[in-house]
């Protein structure tokens, strides 16, 4: 950005209120024995490939976050998009993506 724009920083707040028809993400002995498996939810945000914002992690497959994430953001900039992600937390292997959005900030600002 040139010297002569003058930029502000600013916060976004997205609000996580909860989820529904999650699919079964964690496979365990249970669930083979008939018992039902779930996921272990979260929701993800950042924007600009800045750092991740993230929610308490809810084993459901319906989970109630109730929770507001806040992502730090100076304007103008040169990236426009908010990245939101559910993702199910893996306590062995890497954390799995369950859906992606992403959002145009430009859109939300009118």
């Amino acid at each position: 950005v040139p010297p002569t724009v003058k930029q502000a920083a600013c916060l976004v707040k997205i609000k996580v209120y909860q989820g529904e028809g999650f699919p079964q993400m964690d496979f365990t002995v249970g669930s083979m024995l008939g018992q039902t498996a779930g996921i272990d939810a979260y929701v993800r945000a950042r924007f600009g490939g800045g750092h991740w914002s993230k929610t308490k992690v809810v084993k459901s497959r319906t989970p109630s976050w109730m929770q507001a994430l806040l992502l730090p953001v100076v304007l103008p900039c040169c990236s426009d998009v908010i990245e939101i992600a559910v993702m199910d937390k893996d306590y062995v292997d890497s954390d799995d993506i369950v859906g992606v959005l992403s959002l145009s900030l430009s859109t939300l600002q009118r």
